[in-house]
């Protein structure tokens, strides 16, 4: 699996940021190679690159500006979409 996106994350009943999970299951016949237009929840659009397993460069667009959490080779940090 190339991609995983998970349910948006409120605070104080407004949808903040939602996860989106990159290479959770990569099988080992694609350790490298790229992807573009993925979509994720809310319309999120996803371009992947990786080499050996892992995920060496992303975009992240979305019609509207807003922070996504993202886990990328195990690490989990928050990034500004672009805009489609």
């Amino acid at each position: 699996m190339l991609l995983q996106s998970h349910e948006p994350v409120t605070k104080d009943g407004l949808e903040v940021s939602f996860l989106i999970d990159l290479l959770p299951a990569l099988p080992k016949a694609w350790s490298s190679g790229s992807v573009s237009g993925l979509r994720a929840r809310s319309g999120c659009e996803v371009d992947i690159e990786w080499k050996d397993g892992k995920v060496t460069n992303y975009h992240i667009r979305t019609k509207d500006p807003c922070e996504v959490i993202m886990r990328v080779n195990g690490e989990t940090r928050k990034v500004e979409s672009e805009i489609l």
